[in-house]
């Protein structure tokens, strides 16, 4: 078995709410080995944009990660590399320096 190039173990992350908090991602698991290619899908607010945001490293200053483990190995792409395709791009907050500076890091 080779090692995989993303591997998220029983991930958990909330976020902080003014007296509560709510866990958008609860016990989620998975793996994708160099060549996959995986699509995270499901209902809005079920955890997809938070799953995203934690593998790269860009979650809110509210969020937390409460558990689990998420290991990315880097790899030299030659092609299209790694993509991120949200539902409705307008109501992402994201600083697009931010994000080109993560790459940067990585890079």
């Amino acid at each position: 078995m080779s090692t995989p190039v993303i591997e998220v173990e029983h991930l958990t992350v909330s976020y902080r709410r003014r007296r509560h908090t709510l866990t958008a991602v609860r016990d989620l698991s998975f793996r994708v080995d160099r060549g996959e290619i995986l699509a995270i899908v499901g209902e809005s607010g079920s955890g997809e944009t938070t799953t995203a945001h934690a593998l790269l490293g860009l979650l809110p200053s509210n969020a937390t990660i409460d558990g689990g483990r998420i290991v990315v190995t880097v790899v030299e792409y030659k092609g299209e590399g790694v993509r991120i395709g949200v539902q409705a791009p307008a109501s992402v907050r994201i600083d697009r320096q931010e994000v080109f500076e993560r790459i940067q890091e990585v890079r």
